[in-house]
């Protein structure tokens, strides 16, 4: 299965991606897909990107809304592709305003949309800052990545974004252990990854392997009682690789 079939995802959907662990994977990965099978789609932020993330598909770099929706429309058009953001300054790209994502899919643009909607500085997890998330309203599905390779280590700076607000979230200090729970609680918490969302959610545990599947079963399960409705949390995508080959290995549905 691949990862547009794991998230449900058909034409003309506009996703966004949240949380740690893994959110650059699963774009490139929904990209490279979509491009196999001559899917159109816009490639964006609104957040900062690492300006290597979009260079394979046709970059647009303009601050006016109009003038970049019409070089948009016109990648599109060409090479199927496009990506879009303000300015590239250095090794990043800056994102755009959530209206701007929100008056293309308004205007009737023909592609699906992937947005990056937060930053992680490359940690297996994280915790939004007041801030964050920034989620544009066409959002029709929000992806939560967290990575399973951060059950067992410790709550810290060097495997957690926010480390600080992590651990009061948790209720831990930093230092102890990652439990499994712990990824279960930062994607039902108010506060947790998909702080915001009002959309349909899709939780993606990256980084299985032989021997953290059972941990990936048990926060799956976990999830089934601890999330507060069945519109919050649809969801559960169990995946394994990086970069554009991300591949799903379980689905776990609610509902």
């Amino acid at each position: 299965m691949n990862m547009t079939e794991a998230l449900g995802l058909g034409d003309n959907s506009v996703l966004t991606c949240v949380g740690a662990g893994g959110k650059t994977s699963l774009l490139m990965t929904l990209g490279t897909e979509w491009q196999q099978e001559g899917r159109p789609f816009l490639l964006t932020a609104t957040t900062k990107m690492f300006c290597w993330q979009a260079l394979d598909f046709y970059p647009v770099f303009c601050r006016d809304y109009e003038r970049g929706s019409r070089q948009v429309r016109k990648f599109l058009a060409k090479h199927g592709c496009a990506a879009w953001f303000r300015n590239w300054r250095e090794t990043k790209v800056d994102g755009l305003p959530p209206e701007w994502i929100d008056g293309l899919v308004r205007a009737g643009l023909a592609a699906n949309v992937l947005v990056e909607g937060d930053g992680a500085r490359r940690k297996l997890l994280k915790a939004p800052a007041a801030h964050e998330p920034v989620i544009p309203t066409a959002s029709n599905l929000v992806a939560g990545v967290l990575s399973l390779r951060a059950v067992g280590a410790e709550l810290s700076a060097a495997t957690v974004h926010r480390v600080e607000i992590a651990a009061k979230l948790l209720g831990k200090r930093c230092g102890a252990q990652i439990e499994a729970v712990d990824l279960a609680t930062l994607a039902v918490h108010p506060q947790g990854i998909f702080k915001g969302a009002s959309q349909p959610r899709v939780l993606v545990l990256t980084g299985s392997d032989p021997e953290n599947g059972r941990q990936a079963e048990a926060i799956a399960e976990l999830l089934k009682r601890l999330r507060s409705s069945p519109a919050d949390l649809v969801a559960c995508v169990v995946t394994e690789g990086y970069g554009k080959q991300m591949r799903a290995v379980e689905v776990y549905r609610y509902g």
